[in-house]
């Protein structure tokens, strides 16, 4: 019978063979390494386009808050990376970035590399914001005889104010109440809580948040996919979350704090 000695020791006896080895196990540990780095750094860089009061550099935002509490159960922390809406979902399929959160459904189809957590971290609602108290709004179509100004990049504004004649389209949300004040468009359509901030944000005191809502969309959190096996257990976070009244805390105080910022003057 003949006598094989054991890989590593034959990898020894051969130089060549052995480097080879060694670089193998180095790549195979990298590829590992950097599938993982949740796992490896205990950090998540999650970006997000949403201001104050759902996101701020402080991690005060109520999205912040729902998904800063669903990474601790999960047992890794987030950075916040704030980027153009535009480009949060771009650098997340890229990998550059972990994620990117409070997005509606449906990116994965375009960004193939984002895995989506499939329960919701939130709702986004969209509104006009103007300065006609007597303005009558009955839904998208309505705004169509309107001077209207979104934010560019929100796929939501994008496809509902299509086609409009009188449409602009800003980089910043407080660009659309800045022009709303100046009297350079007669309505604007943004999310209700940060549209509510950042009109007093530009001193304007009479803007008018019309009812009922356009329309209201879930949330989510999207993964890069190298840390697909972090999507289940962020849903179970999430649902755990709204079971135990986490959840709802935390919306009570973000509606509390916009209703009395609401009421504040300049």
């Amino acid at each position: 019978m003949r006598n094989l000695s054991p890989p590593v020791i034959f990898c020894a006896h051969n130089p060549k063979l052995f480097l080879k080895c060694v670089a193998c196990l180095v790549g195979v540990w990298t590829v590992v390494w950097s599938a993982s780095p949740a796992l490896a750094q205990g950090e998540l860089r999650l970006a997000s386009d949403f201001d104050a009061p759902r996101s701020t550099a402080q991690l005060d935002g109520f999205d912040d808050r729902v998904v800063a509490e669903a990474c601790r159960r999960v047992g890794v922390t987030m950075r916040r990376v704030h980027l153009p809406a535009g480009r949060t979902l771009v650098l997340a399929n890229q990998g550059v970035e972990d994620g990117v959160y409070s997005r509606i459904a449906g990116f994965s189809a375009r960004y193939p590399e984002l895995v989506v957590v499939p329960e919701p971290v939130g709702e986004i609602t969209y509104v006009v914001f103007s300065r006609s108290p007597e303005l009558k709004i009955s839904g998208w179509e309505s705004l169509r005889p309107l001077s209207v100004a979104v934010v560019q990049g929100r796929a939501t504004t994008d496809v509902h104010t299509a086609g409009m004649m009188d449409v602009v389209r800003v980089r910043e949300p407080l660009q659309l109440f800045r022009m709303l004040k100046a009297g350079r468009v007669e309505v604007v359509v943004y999310e209700h809580w940060q549209g509510v901030v950042a009109a007093r944000r530009v001193g304007l005191d009479d803007v008018v948040v019309h009812q009922p809502a356009l329309q209201s969309l879930p949330l989510y959190l999207y993964l890069n996919s190298r840390h697909a096996a972090l999507v289940p257990k962020f849903a179970d976070a999430l649902r755990a979350m709204k079971q135990d009244g986490t959840y709802a805390r935390l919306r009570a105080q973000t509606t509390a704090l916009v209703d009395e910022i609401s009421t504040q003057k300049n």
